[in-house]
């Protein structure tokens, strides 16, 4: 008994951090020119558009 409810919890946990992980699955790019590890940076993030004419699409 107690080796089943081990293992559906941890079913429980891998699907709930697998639906909380799966939003940032995004095709976002950060980039610096002079990343210095301890040092302030300015980065750019890049997000594509993936729409072809450039308009994100509405539904």
């Amino acid at each position: 008994m107690r080796i089943a409810f081990v293992t559906v919890s941890a079913a429980t946990l891998y699907v709930g951090a697998a639906a909380g992980v799966a939003p940032a699955w995004a095709h976002v790019h950060v980039s610096s020119d002079n990343p210095v590890r301890g040092n302030m940076a300015i980065v750019t993030f890049e997000v594509p558009n993936e729409s072809p004419t450039g308009a994100p699409p509405l539904r």
